[in-house]
């Protein structure tokens, strides 16, 4: 029998079956690295319907972390997915991603979502950071839940996932030329200059520049896609 929560958004169902026909690559674990994982959550919320990712069904959101500053913590103050290492006790990674999400945000994926698969592994290689596998998990949560953000958490919310694919979006993005820097990668010693340069603190970060080179937005959080499209067109 079909899970319920499938059916709460159309694309839900084709995104299980994506991935049930590709599971996520996996890494190479030469040198023994931890392990971690983190979880993808969707839900789809009520909206009224507006771009390609907003049906009668609602809109689908993912759900995002901010993590606490701390002092020697490598991802402290960062945007992130809930997750985090493997701990003794978990008998998968996908039971560290359900154990981390419950944790961090009161969500149990186990009795209340639905764990779709997995995306590709990563493994960060940067001198700063020690060798690790982060799996990335894609659930489902119920569309009504109120978030249980624990102390390790500065903020959990959720950011609407069609920002970026909204069509209006892409059509005025399209006169931007865009620069992706890997800003959590050591290796280059280059990033840290153009960190510095720029005054990144935390990820995300977009930096909008002017056609005179000056800088004349900047986004540190998810935004829905009206906002985002009228910052895009104060950009001249």
């Amino acid at each position: 029998m079909r899970h319920p929560l499938l059916d709460a958004h159309p694309l839900l169902p084709l995104l299980a079956a994506d991935l049930r026909a590709r599971p996520g690559r996996l890494e190479s674990d030469d040198g023994d690295p931890a392990r971690a994982a983190v979880a993808l959550v969707l839900r789809a919320a009520n909206a009224v319907p507006s771009h390609e990712s907003v049906t009668s069904h609602g809109v689908l959101e993912v759900l995002m972390i901010l993590r606490a500053q701390r002092d020697g913590d490598p991802w402290s103050g960062q945007v992130a997915l809930p997750g985090g290492r493997r701990d003794p006790g978990d008998a998968t990674l996908q039971d560290t991603a359900v154990r981390e999400t419950l944790e961090e945000t009161g969500i149990d994926l186990s009795a209340e979502g639905l764990v779709l698969g997995t995306l590709d592994e990563l493994r960060p290689r940067t001198p700063v950071l020690p060798p690790i596998i982060v799996t990335p998990y894609v659930a489902i949560a119920p569309p009504e839940f109120s978030l249980q953000i624990s102390d390790e958490l500065a903020d959990a919310f959720w950011a609407p996932w069609s920002t970026f694919a909204d069509p209006t979006v892409m059509q005025e993005a399209s006169r931007f030329i865009a620069v992706q820097v890997d800003a959590t990668s050591d290796d280059d010693p280059t990033i840290d200059q153009v960190k510095d340069k720029y005054g990144v603190v935390g990820l995300p970060t977009v930096i909008l520049l002017g056609a005179n080179g000056q800088e004349r937005a900047r986004i540190t959080e998810f935004i829905p896609p009206e906002q985002f499209l009228s910052t895009l067109r104060s950009v001249d």
